[in-house]
């Protein structure tokens, strides 16, 4: 250590190696031991033990500075100025640099290289390193903590890591956090078992109720948003999805010196991500739900030109008198009731035995049932429809006899 360009020595010190001693410093004094510095020489086989043990600090300068003070209670303050109020037992402090501490590693072979390393353990709440950044004056920005990585294969700018348990979380973010690249989550079919298609994914989607809401302010641990919010309650969601659905605890608040003044609460948070599949396969089911109508409605309109092509031949047939009725006519009586409430009597007369189908359609022509088919005995014949799984509205009953079409309008209450 050079003496003529490093400490003063503003309190008593005994080096005791030698049982050689250093008073109280005063301008000018330095050791005369007949080299440049204070201390042994890479030949000594001793250490240098510096004592104090006055109830007193030690206090080294430098340019009429204070740069480090060793406390009488064995605490290490390194710095331009002297703390008020320490908070550990290493404190440095730091006025116009860059960097108030500063590590740095450099390792080859494949080995890790840590620049700093911080742990804590055995209290309430461990923090094993934490940044606060509190500004007196305007700046274009602060960084409460910032990480930047690059150069290597595979960089991480800030990593963090949780034991596995209910309630561990690799990162807790109290406000609001901006990723310009996206959130990414591990999904490569590698890592995944039990894998199997989302079914009813419509249904769920239909049990899930969006609500718009503001959140509760000045919540302790919470920084929560505020204005007009959309989203889901927890507690609901829970009953339809409730693997996205997590309890959390909010850190405790914490004042300068680490003591707690409001303890953790716990809450539920939802993972919207996990909402993502259900949209994609309720928005699959009710793709093929359409399909599968728009086929159902073009086979109805096929059947409805075709029973207008068999009215228009039925009109154009020179055994058929004008009030619709011959002696080789089919005859179908109006249906009693009409209108109805749940069932009916349908009565239909056939000149002689054949081949007959009576059918229930709907106002669109979908068939809804087939109320007799096959071969039919000439005569009188009679059908009960039984209506009540069916909706309030118009229907059509139509008889088919040979190459003759009759329908009568139903009306259900």
């Amino acid at each position: 250590m050079k003496t003529k360009s490093f400490f003063m020595l503003i309190a008593c010190l005994t080096i005791s190696s030698h049982g050689l001693f250093a008073q109280a410093t005063t301008p000018g004094n330095f050791p005369a031991f007949g080299t440049d510095y204070l201390g042994w020489d890479a030949t000594t086989t001793q250490d240098l033990n510096i004592r104090h043990d006055g109830p007193y600090p030690i206090v080294f300068s430098t340019n009429q500075s204070e740069r480090m003070r060793l406390t009488e209670d064995g605490l290490l303050l390194v710095g331009l100025s002297t703390p008020v109020a320490p908070i550990g037992r290493l404190q440095v402090y730091s006025q116009n640099t860059t960097a108030a501490i500063s590590g740095r590693s450099s390792a080859t072979g494949g080995t890790t290289s840590i620049g700093g390393y911080f742990r804590a353990s055995g209290s309430t709440v461990a923090i094993g390193a934490r940044g606060q950044t509190i500004l007196t004056t305007t700046a274009n920005a602060a960084y409460g903590v910032y990480g930047e990585a690059c150069g290597a294969t595979i960089n991480y700018g800030v990593y963090g890591h949780a034991c596995e348990a209910n309630d561990s979380w690799a990162g807790y973010f109290n406000g609001k956090t901006f990723c310009p690249d996206g959130v990414w989550t591990a999904s490569d079919v590698q890592l995944k078992t039990s894998i199997s298609a989302i079914e009813n994914a419509s249904e769920m989607l239909m049990a899930i109720h969006p609500k718009s809401y503001e959140f509760v302010q000045d919540v302790p641990g919470l920084n929560l948003p505020e204005g007009l919010q959309y989203g889901v309650l927890s507690q609901e969601l829970a009953e339809v999805v409730p693997h996205a659905v997590k309890e959390f605890s909010s850190p405790p608040v914490l004042d300068d010196e680490g003591n707690i003044l409001h303890e953790s609460e716990k809450y539920q948070g939802v993972n919207y991500t996990q909402l993502i599949p259900l949209l994609i396969a309720g928005f699959k089911e009710q793709q093929i739900s359409q399909t599968q109508y728009e086929a159902n409605q073009a086979k109805a309109l096929e059947k409805l030109v075709q029973l207008q092509d068999e009215l228009k031949q039925l009109n154009h047939n020179p055994d058929i008198r004008k009030d619709g009725f011959g002696s080789n006519r089919a005859i179908l009586q109006q249906n009693t009731p009409n209108p109805f409430a749940q069932f009916t009597d349908v009565q239909y007369e056939l000149p002689s035995e054949g081949r007959a189908t009576l059918e229930i359609v709907d106002a669109s022509g979908r068939s809804l049932k087939v109320l007799a088919d096959g071969h039919h005995q000439s005569g009188m014949h009679r059908v009960e429809w039984d209506a009540s799984p069916y909706s309030s509205g118009i229907y059509y009953c139509i008889l088919r006899y040979e190459d003759q079409l009759v329908t009568i309008k139903l009306i259900k209450k």
